[in-house]
């Protein structure tokens, strides 16, 4: 993927799109979705208050178990 001058991917993933459960919950499934990511290029992630307030959580406990390697 091509990056801008700063290093950043052109395109970021937002936490609006994780999957999520019928309550509404973040899908632990959501892991993958990330890895999927990172695999292809992107390093934005846009952790906002989404999903009840569990994408802040998520992101940072999904972080440290996401491959940057693939």
């Amino acid at each position: 993927m091509n990056k801008v001058e700063s290093g950043l991917s052109i395109l970021g993933v937002g936490c609006m799109r994780l999957p999520v459960t019928k309550e509404g919950n973040i899908d632990k499934t959501g892991y993958r979705y990330a890895q999927y990511a990172i695999d292809h290029g992107v390093n934005y992630m846009t952790p906002l208050s989404y999903h009840n307030g569990e994408s802040e959580p998520f992101w940072s406990s999904t972080a440290g178990r996401i491959s940057r390697e693939g």
